[in-house]
């Protein structure tokens, strides 16, 4: 039984880095699209600046 013990808690650590692995993409993704709705926004604006 030590060793059913052993590879079930091998196998909580996998999923748990799998998770954080997972939270991380989650976080950068976000990141990215944030910084791409700004980037898009703030040229947006100077296009409405330079039409006027």
């Amino acid at each position: 039984t030590p060793i059913l013990s052993s590879s079930a808690l091998t196998e909580a650590k996998n999923k748990i880095e799998i998770a954080d692995i997972s939270l991380m993409w989650q976080e950068r993704l976000t990141g990215f699209a944030i910084l791409v709705f700004v980037k898009s926004e703030s040229e947006n604006d100077r296009k409405i600046s330079d039409f006027y």
